[in-house]
């Protein structure tokens, strides 16, 4: 794409005023009158689209969609990467005069940090178009329909459609600021009369041009729902865990709590068969777990799922002790940007001498706690190919990977595995900080309503990862 920047007057109309003067004065060498601009034809915009051509341009305007969001950043960068027709909200179909100027974006458009307006031309003469910029543009004034040669060019902040006429025949230029059936198709006689209007000049070339330096031209070709499937590559460095259990969990009783054992929950349609009968091989786990917990005369039952090393660490029959557990839960404020389940369990033995202590924080969303104490960052896995979140969902996402800062330096997680954030410190594993990835996407497209955020609202776009965070162990006595 072309980005031309030049010194412009501060209204096109003032210099159509200024023009029709200097003609009015010295008419000599005027060959034509300029009119006054009407009122009625002044604008409001922070974009605009100016024709630059001599022809009538046939262009469908389009939007993201009224219940879609997207990351700015990642889409203005290549959208045909992650868009699909789906995405767009329904076509204006306008056909664009020579000389006319007219408004992408209205000073009241504030969805979304970035704006994105596409522009499909009705013929071949132009490739689509993906107009990117920021809503911190200032707005401008200007008029549609300016009566000064083309060399007058608009303010910036404009996307242009030039053409080259050097191969064509003079004939078969129209000229500048040609108003066809009276300036609209509706006018119009005869269906044939709007195919000649709409019909380049043979030899004509046509571009896509910005002024000034704030937009971000992109050609870009919508992708197809099969270019964007929902099942994963089968490489590891792209994984996001989604075909994996999420990591969820049933609201906790509070206080203390004894553990009394944990059961894995098997598929709910499974039948045991009559008591005597062999069962056959047994169904597989749901990836959730059952806690049972009991607390004097109480018994209560608490449920998670999504990780095994979780339910391994919490069984009292791993290690035959006493194990006690607490529950401390937190939402993050300022948009729910994540959940936190607190463990504090205790391991004891059956006179009351407590072995161990240990927390272990369960967390998903889109952030990590502060009090959590962990430098952490959450960057895209931009090198990975884009799928769609789930079936029936148009929701478009990347692997994300979490990046944590430690004595070591940098240590990297991918989604299913376990690292090590202590890996220098020669300390037994136990006792080691230990961080469980269980999965993780960064959301670069998605939708108000077709997926139900674990955080409650709006699904927001950006990173999203559930983690188990195990602190180490704190050895108290030895067995």
């Amino acid at each position: 794409m072309t980005t031309r920047t030049t010194q412009r007057p501060a209204t096109q109309r003032g210099l159509a005023i200024l023009l029709a003067a200097a003609c009015a004065t010295f008419s000599a060498g005027c060959e034509r009158e300029f009119r006054e601009t009407p009122e009625s034809l002044r604008q409001e915009a922070r974009v605009s689209l100016f024709n630059a051509s001599h022809d009538v341009i046939p262009l469908r305007f389009q939007r993201i969609g009224q219940f879609y969001s997207i990351d700015c950043s990642l889409v203005a960068e290549d959208p045909s990467r992650f868009l699909m027709e789906a995405h767009l909200n329904n076509p204006n179909r306008r056909a664009i005069f020579s000389g006319w100027e007219i408004a992408l974006q209205a000073p009241s458009d504030e969805r979304e940090t970035c704006h994105l307006a596409f522009l499909t031309p009705e013929d071949d003469r132009l490739e689509r178009l993906a107009v990117a910029y920021t809503t911190d543009l200032p707005v401008k004034t200007f008029y549609s329909d300016v009566d000064a040669p083309p060399e007058i060019l608009p303010e910036p902040a404009t996307v242009m459609i030039t053409a080259d006429y050097d191969n064509v025949s003079a004939a078969a230029i129209r000229p500048w600021r040609d108003r066809p059936c009276d300036g609209s198709l509706d006018n119009c006689a005869t269906d044939a009369e709007v195919e000649a209007v709409l019909t380049p000049p043979p030899g004509a070339t046509y571009a896509w041009e910005a002024l000034g330096d704030d937009l971000q031209l992109s050609t870009w070709v919508p992708r197809q729902r099969d270019q964007l499937p929902v099942e994963e590559t089968s490489d590891d460095l792209c994984h996001t865990g989604l075909s994996e259990t999420p990591l969820s969990w049933t609201t906790p009783p509070s206080g203390r709590w004894q553990i009394e054992a944990i059961h894995p929950i098997l598929e709910d349609d499974f039948n045991f068969g009559d008591p005597g009968e062999d069962p056959g091989p047994l169904p597989d786990s749901t990836g959730c777990f059952e806690v049972v917990l009991t607390q004097a005369n109480s018994l209560e039952l608490w449920e998670f799922c999504g990780s095994q090393r979780l339910a391994d660490r919490l069984d009292p029959e791993e290690r035959r002790d006493l194990v006690f557990v607490s529950f401390f839960v937190e939402t993050g404020s300022s948009g729910v940007a994540y959940q936190n389940l607190s463990l504090d369990v205790r391991r004891q033995d059956e006179d009351g001498q407590i072995n161990e202590e240990e927390t272990i924080e369960l967390i998903r969303g889109q952030a990590i706690p502060d009090h959590i104490g962990l430098q952490w960052n959450a960057p895209p896995a931009v090198d990975c190919d884009p799928t769609r979140e789930i079936l029936g969902c148009d929701q478009v996402i990347l692997p994300t990977n979490l990046t944590f800062e430690t004595n070591a330096g940098p240590i990297r997680a991918r989604p299913g595995e376990t690292v090590n954030l202590d890996p220098s410190t020669g300390q037994p594993l136990d006792q080691m900080r230990r961080l469980e990835f269980v999965r993780g996407m960064h959301r670069v497209v998605t939708h108000q309503t077709c997926v139900q955020s674990t955080l409650g609202g709006a699904v927001h776009t950006g990173p999203y990862f559930e983690i188990v965070y195990y602190t180490g162990v704190t050895i108290l006595a030895g067995p």
